[in-house]
């Protein structure tokens, strides 16, 4: 008995069955809901992105040697990155988790791979993205309607650290944006900065996986006792 209701609420969490989030057909709230339902033991690049806003690009390429484990920093090279510059992410504990759970190969320096082989392919993260989609019943595509793309997720991140609190020269910086107006000039954060806006983002989103599993734990008793 324990034991099938356990399996049901994993498949909650697969198809996105999360009543802590509100009714709504904006991408970011579809796609922090499904975050919030993904198997973590299995979809780790995308809980990578979900805590880095990386673009699929950068994860592609990411190599141990950019893993600063002294500082707890990812610290991308200007030829891995669109923008053509240095970018430093600060790591918190959902992306240290994952790179503690991920093997480091003998034969190349990639973080993920595919069957212990890098992702040669610019589209290799895009078509596992796709088949997590249609695994979890989220249209996928620009040309489906309400589809998603890859590339929504980081807009997402970029939204949900507004909902977090963390102001806007701190977002861009972390997410490699071009900082405009009088920021050039006078707003130079370091990385003791950087690593108080994603604490505070990691408080939002840990909070809503909270309010999540609460929400789980409340109708798998509801089942066991009914």
């Amino acid at each position: 008995m324990q034991a099938a209701l356990a399996k049901r609420t994993v498949q909650k969490r697969e198809k996105r069955i999360f009543d802590v989030l509100p009714e709504s057909t904006k991408t970011f709230q579809k796609l922090t809901g499904w975050y919030l339902g993904l198997n973590r033991s299995r979809n780790l690049n995308l809980i990578f992105a979900f805590n880095t806003g990386m673009r699929v690009g950068e994860l592609r390429l990411l190599k141990w040697t950019y893993v600063d484990r002294v500082n707890n920093y990812i610290r991308l090279p200007e030829e891995v990155t669109k923008e053509g510059r240095p970018k430093n992410i600060p790591i918190n504990h959902n992306v240290k988790k994952t790179l503690d759970s991920l093997p480091r190969a003998i034969l190349h320096d990639y973080v993920f791979t595919y069957k212990g082989q890098p992702i040669t392919s610019p589209g290799g993260l895009k078509r596992s993205f796709k088949t997590v989609c249609k695994e979890a019943e989220i249209p996928h595509g620009t040309k489906t309607p309400n589809g998603i793309i890859f590339h929504d997720i980081r807009r997402t991140v970029k939204t949900n650290m507004l909902n977090a609190g963390v102001d806007k020269v701190h977002r861009d910086l972390i997410l490699g944006h071009s900082l405009k107006g009088m920021d050039i000039h006078y707003m130079a954060p370091g990385e003791d900065a950087l690593r108080k806006a994603i604490d505070k983002y990691t408080m939002w989103i840990d909070g809503q996986i909270s309010n999540l599993d609460h929400s789980l734990d409340r109708e798998v008793k509801r089942e066991s006792t009914g």
